[in-house]
């Protein structure tokens, strides 16, 4: 188990967060610091993107369309 999330592999590549404002599993306050101390050890320095969704801690299931809609949003024009 890891005892931080500074444990994990360093983000080298643009990346982004969901924050799921309902989840009761992961306090939103604490999914922030994750996405802080995430962006402290990112090499380059690139601060992730957030969306932010009115969900539980499995956006995937409790709200599929929300979440596919914000990860298409993140496309370019051309979905790429």
């Amino acid at each position: 188990m890891l005892d931080s999330i500074m444990d994990c592999p360093k983000a080298d590549a643009p990346h982004t967060c969901v924050v799921c404002a309902k989840d009761n599993v992961i306090p939103a306050a604490l999914q922030r610091r994750f996405i802080r101390e995430i962006d402290a050890v990112s090499s380059p320095p690139s601060p992730a993107r957030r969306l932010a969704l009115a969900s539980s801690h499995l956006p995937f299931l409790a709200q599929p369309a929300a979440l596919a809609a914000a990860v298409a949003g993140l496309a370019g024009p051309s979905g790429t």
